[in-house]
């Protein structure tokens, strides 16, 4: 049995499989290790960034010497089980692409394009990987060595505009909790994010022989561990702990808050969804593409049109894995303990039985006895707590002097309600939420904050109100800041889109129609001494019937 066996280059191999390594990890890694591991998230980057690199050196050992591509070797080794082999690692590789469909939906969905359906969003990228992988080895190479700068300089620029919001006080800070629900060990976390490093073994066989350097691995980890360390240092020192371990998205919230002068790339987003995109593209692609490309070596002589359709398995599975990611409220918990305890263990064996000098039997046995090491992190694991996400807040004074009305514009991802509590402070009104209702407040994920017209125009209750905003660590200074031409509580009852706060409502409006003004209603902006813009909306009857600027002095 022969086939193509087309040579890359090393430069083609070293940024595939960044593009494929950076793509899962970039906006995971950080929250996730903030979760597991709180103020030992920097030495678990670096412990587990070492296990991925011996992982990967094992996998580039195994590759390096071979001639045949990685199929054809499998095949040669599972004469009368090719087909079973191949299934194995379609499956495999196809709930790595839907993890990551349903993470890329996901962040979409609440930052870019509200209310849009799945199938719309991800059906368009799968057809688009299909498409690149259904072009073979060398020409998917020369495009992601392409993407590999559309991937990078938009990631780079937004780290060195973010670098300027850095507070280091914020790294001196100790984490709020010891570890979180549900997740493996801090140090497994990389192990987990990293686990495309198993592609290097489809790549090693078609170097060219003056390539296959070290560098082939080595590289390719060292610049993806370096980047999740740096914007691991960003989101932290920009955000501090507790607001990482409240946020859903630390990393993407940092990012998302660079700015630069102009109205076009003010807020970056339009970088964001292109580096992430590509990112993302470059890892469906890389799955659609291994899992099928192992379907050729069952038939002796596959035709080029039937390669082809070897790769839609892969799209269906990938879709029916995202589908199910996206509707599971643990599917970040499935993904982590599956990967470690399923999928890399099953990596490792089939690598390790290309050679034939080692018994079968002794590598399957050898595996039994280390993966109960994995288990150790399984000891943390408990149900996940149950909080109310607050996207907007309200704050109105009361007749009583001290005395505040907070009101929480709540959502549950299908309807959006609004409750109120009455106190001095926001940490007692938090406080007093969670004593009258079954699930505690969750300010991590805030849009916008709501300042009632008692609040904005009388200066004690301005400072007041600041003071306690920025007392709370977890609710980001990039979080918009709008005044009502009434009691704040009331006017977020009256949001004019159903299913959506107000604050986010609000959102949508200033971004559309007045984005000259995103910069000047932060709370950032709203923190700053001296005189400031403060934009003012009146809304009646589910409708804004007027907005205004309104002029507030922080020293006054």
């Amino acid at each position: 049995m022969r086939f193509d066996n087309g040579q890359i280059s090393g430069r083609q191999c070293r940024r595939a499989l960044l593009l494929e390594l950076f793509g899962t990890s970039v906006f995971l890694m950080t929250g996730l290790l903030v979760l597991s591991s709180g103020e030992a998230c920097f030495q678990m980057l670096l412990l587990g960034g070492g296990l991925v690199m011996l992982l990967g050196w094992f996998y580039w050992c195994l590759g390096k010497e071979k001639a045949d591509p990685y199929g054809v070797q499998l095949h040669q080794v599972f004469p009368r089980a090719g087909k079973w082999v191949s299934l194995l690692y379609l499956i495999r590789f196809s709930f790595r692409g839907g993890f990551l469909l349903s993470v890329f939906y996901t962040v979409l969905q609440e930052f870019l394009l509200k209310d849009t359906r799945f199938s719309y969003i991800v059906i368009p990228l799968l057809f688009l990987g299909g498409y690149s992988a259904a072009m073979g080895r060398e020409k998917r190479l020369r495009c992601l060595e392409l993407l590999f700068w559309f991937v990078l300089v938009p990631f780079a620029l937004a780290l060195l505009l973010v670098v300027r919001d850095m507070e280091p006080e914020h790294l001196m800070q100790r984490s709020i909790q010891q570890t979180a629900s549900g997740f493996p060990d801090g140090f497994l976390i990389p192990l987990c994010l990293y686990s495309n490093v198993e592609f290097i073994l489809f790549l090693a066989p078609n170097i060219r022989q003056k390539d296959r350097g070290a560098s082939n691995i080595v590289f390719p980890v060292l610049v993806a561990l370096g980047c999740n360390f740096l914007l691991l240092l960003l989101s932290l020192g920009v955000l501090g702990y507790e607001a990482c371990e409240q946020l859903k998205w630390p990393a993407l919230r940092v990012l998302q808050s660079a700015k630069v002068p102009g109205g076009f790339l003010e807020r970056l987003d339009i970088l964001l969804v292109a580096f992430w995109l590509f990112a993302v593209f470059s890892v469906i692609s890389g799955c659609i593409f291994y899992s099928g490309e192992l379907w050729k070596y069952n038939e002796n002589r596959p035709s080029k049109a039937a390669q082809h359709w070897n790769f839609v398995p892969a799209m269906i599975l990938c879709y029916l894995f995202g589908l199910w990611f996206w509707k599971s409220q643990q599917g970040i918990f499935w993904f982590l303990w599956l990967t470690l305890l399923v999928d890399i263990p099953l990596g490792i064996i089939l690598a390790l039985c290309i050679f034939k000098k080692f018994p079968k039997k002794t590598i399957v046995t050898a595996l039994f006895c280390v993966m109960p090491l994995l288990f150790s992190g399984c000891g943390n694991m408990t149900d996940v707590e149950k909080w109310d996400y607050v996207l907007t807040m309200g704050v109105d004074s009361t007749n009583q002097e001290g005395q505040y009305i907070y009101s929480f514009g709540i959502s549950d991802g299908t309807e959006t309600r609004v409750e109120w509590v009455n106190g001095p402070t926001l940490e007692q009104a938090i406080e007093g939420y969670g004593r009258t209702h079954e699930n505690a407040l969750q300010l991590g994920h805030l849009n916008a904050v709501i300042l009632g017209e008692s609040i904005y125009s009388e200066n004690k209750a301005l400072k007041d109100v600041k003071e306690q905003l920025q007392q709370q660590s977890q609710i980001p200074v990039a979080v918009r800041a709008y005044g009502v031409k009434a009691e704040a509580w009331r006017a977020m009852e009256e949001s004019p889109k159903e299913g959506e706060t107000l604050g986010e409502y609000l959102d949508e409006l200033i971004a559309n129609n007045l984005p000259q003004l995103e910069q000047q209603v932060t709370l950032k902006q709203l923190y700053n001494t001296g005189e400031r813009s403060f934009v003012v909306f009146q809304v009646e009857e589910k409708k804004i019937t007027g907005s205004f600027l309104f002029k507030i002095n922080s020293e006054r």
